[in-house]
């Protein structure tokens, strides 16, 4: 997937604010999408696609700043062009003074792949939104692609087949969800084993430097590949050690890792709704 902000200078990209376009880009690539399907072969205009990324992600404004996310109609003249530059997007002849485009066969493949091959980028809330996106554009994206008069290659026609295939969507982010509830799981249990051993240890006379060493061998932490536990110790005050490797964890446990546990928990029960509503969809579509 090539980035929407590739060739620019690191200037330029700050002026532009890619941070916050990239971040949301979802909406960016869906807005597109819709604008061009919209406009039905006659080619759309930045303003268009402006209303779109305001009017879509005010829908999920829970996981934004603001009602919408706010940008410029530079940023979006820019990203405009940068599909063009790439191939993906023809400029048509002004409309009203002002240009337009409409998207290559390539352009929205590519706007696909950006949309639904994001690697866990996607917050919640905007993964909810992009179900919901390409469920309702998926006969319109294959009608767009069928009324080129070139053939789809049938490489070009799996791939698409796959980037709408909903239901693959969904059991990636159950999967995708699932392991990050595992690797919060068992850091919580390693947090707790490695308080009892402390715990343990210091009834037991061992020196804190000691058990800080057991700790780090049986329960390796997070961070352990950028620094390890005994260097994290030794930012803190000496008084500070064992309260640390105790009650710290214990207090990391209830109120940081079981909240976002519990959180996460839910995501996975939502998505194991829409994927069975799905299924249902399509059952019932098959007996029809």
């Amino acid at each position: 997937m090539s980035g929407a902000l590739e060739g620019f200078s690191y200037e330029e990209r700050k002026r532009m604010g890619d941070g916050r376009l990239e971040r949301h880009e979802v909406f960016v690539a869906a807005a597109v999408l819709g604008a061009h399907a919209g406009a039905r072969g006659t080619g759309f205009r930045q303003r268009d696609v402006k209303f779109l990324i305001e009017l879509f992600s005010n829908w999920v404004e829970c996981a934004l700043r603001g009602h919408s996310l706010q940008i410029q109609n530079t940023q979006v003249l820019r990203y405009l062009e940068s599909l063009a530059a790439g191939g993906f997007a023809r400029r048509l002849a002004k409309k009203e003074g002002y240009p337009s485009y409409k998207l290559t066969r390539e352009g929205l493949v590519e706007l696909l792949e950006r949309l639904v091959d994001r690697e866990g980028e996607v917050d919640r809330e905007e993964f909810f939104f992009l179900y919901y996106f390409l469920r309702r554009l998926k006969l319109q994206i294959d009608a767009l692609l069928r009324g080129d008069r070139r053939p789809l290659p049938y490489s070009l026609r799996l791939k698409v087949e796959e980037l709408l295939d909903i239901k693959r969507l969904l059991a990636g982010e159950i999967e995708r969800a699932t392991v990050e509830l595992k690797k919060l799981q068992y850091r919580m249990e390693d947090a707790a084993r490695a308080s009892e051993l402390v715990k343990a240890g210091l009834k037991n006379g061992k020196g804190v430097p000691t058990l800080i060493l057991e700790v780090e061998r049986l329960y390796p932490f997070e961070l352990n590949t950028q620094i390890s536990l005994s260097e994290l110790i030794r930012e803190i005050p000496d008084e500070h050690h064992s309260w640390e490797l105790i009650e710290g964890n214990a207090r990391r446990i209830e109120e940081i890792w079981t909240p976002c546990y519990n959180l996460l928990r839910s995501y996975i029960e939502e998505l194991r709704r829409l994927l069975k509503l799905h299924e249902e969809a399509e059952h019932s579509v098959r007996v029809e």
